[in-house]
């Protein structure tokens, strides 16, 4: 920790660098609301297929990290797109307590469909922002983001 001194004498509601990247999700966030609703999954279950698309298979405990979800809330998610069909558990081989999750044929067909679609979406977003100011957006928030990891 720093001995530097920071000005923290600031109105919360506008001031908090929490609101404000709460609030800048939401602004990223809702325009995904149409594609979301024509697959009748929630974000964190979208989050969960796009991440799983992007990898053959992966541990629980990693997709968990990808995705920002806790572990209960991942059981959860997980359970229920299994039920749709979409995603498929495996157990470990040497753990017997751990499996791995993976996109079934459907669930890889419906994501890549959706993935085409949110490309569209991540594009007008980047468009309509900037892309050099999106860019530097996602470099701040990985610097952002050494700071939990370094805890």
């Amino acid at each position: 920790m720093t001995s530097e001194k920071y000005n923290l004498d600031f109105k919360f509601a506008e001031h908090s660098l929490a609101l404000a990247c709460l609030r800048g999700r939401e602004a990223v966030v809702s325009n995904f609301a149409p594609l979301l609703q024509e697959l009748d999954v929630t974000e964190q279950q979208w989050r969960v297929m796009r991440i799983a698309y992007e990898y053959e298979e992966l541990p629980f405990a990693e997709l968990c990290k990808l995705c920002c979800i806790h572990k209960v809330s991942m059981a959860r998610i997980v359970s229920f797109l299994s039920e749709r069909g979409w995603i498929e558990k495996r157990k470990s081989e040497t753990d017997l307590r751990a499996y791995t999750v993976l996109l079934t044929e459907t669930g890889r067909d419906i994501t890549g469909k959706a993935v085409a679609k949110a490309q569209v979406v991540h594009g007008d977003i980047f468009a309509r922002y900037g892309q050099k100011k999106a860019e530097l957006l996602l470099e701040l928030l990985k610097d952002l983001d050494k700071i939990r990891r370094s805890v």
